[in-house]
């Protein structure tokens, strides 16, 4: 049975049918729980009605009392059954689905976070009781978000740093899981973290103190025209002296460390 029918038939069960006084009346239904009765010709004044029972409500609190006390988590579907008629009828837009959807797919991509994080029964759960109806963002759907708003980021991400009066640059050499050789750079501000930037693969190009400056220059020219610093732990093999000659020109105090 499809979802909203399984809810459906969860409200009609906590009446009874009444039936018709004549062919010409909608039908009508009395609440077990209370015992009062009204004619509804659909669920939806069902749920309203037992979103005002005081005598449901009672019985819910009652039972979720007994359950968090045993310890049990109910399923996604009945965690739905029962908080639809909680609050009554929650009717959610697209556009509003969409926009939890990316906002909570925003805070997994953000945090690091797994993106199978809110496919857990648990997840599921936690957010059937903030907001019943909305299903929370899978896998595929946290992936097709991803671009968007990784441009999003990349955008507040490069306006931070070129509204900044000075910044350093900051490049480091290694190995990836692939064997490849890759160059890493990052941007400092002045009074706050380093941003990660971009990676390079150099492939079988060599790491010279002229290739170093091609490689970085283009993209420090697009970031800012002023730098505070070039920082590197690659003083090995980049020879000090030609660090000097060739960033001197570029760069308020070029430095590089052993």
């Amino acid at each position: 049975m499809a979802p909203t029918q399984a809810n459906a038939a969860f409200v009609w069960r906590q009446f009874i049918d009444l039936g018709r006084s004549n062919s010409k009346k909608s039908k009508r239904y009395r609440c077990r729980h209370c015992q009062k009765d009204f004619a509804a010709t659909s669920v939806g004044r069902p749920k309203e009605h037992l979103a005002a029972c005081e005598k449901w409500q009672a019985k819910q609190r009652q039972e979720r009392q007994t359950q968090d006390n045993a310890g049990y988590l109910p399923s996604y579907s009945e965690a739905i059954q029962k908080k639809i008629t909680e609050v009554g009828i929650q009717h959610i837009s697209q556009d509003e689905s969409h926009s939890y959807a990316y906002d909570a797919a925003a805070a997994v991509i953000a945090g690091g976070r797994p993106f199978s994080l809110f496919e857990s029964r648990r997840w599921r759960y936690f957010f059937t009781r903030i907001k019943p109806g909305w299903k929370p963002p899978s896998r595929a759907a946290i992936t097709r978000i991803l671009p968007d708003f990784y441009q999003e980021l990349y955008d507040e991400v490069f306006k931070r740093i070129t509204s900044s009066e000075w910044l350093n640059i900051i490049f480091d050499a290694s190995d990836n899981v692939s064997g490849h050789r890759i160059v890493n750079i990052s941007v400092q501000l002045p009074d706050g973290p380093a941003f990660y930037w971009k990676t390079f693969d150099t492939g079988d190009e060599q790491h010279t103190a002229e290739n170093w400056v091609k490689l970085i220059w283009g993209e420090m020219q697009q970031l800012y025209r002023k730098h505070d610093a070039l920082c590197t732990r690659l003083a090995r093999e980049i020879p000090r002296a030609l660090t000097y000659q060739l960033l001197s020109m570029r760069f308020s105090r070029p430095s590089a460390s052993n």
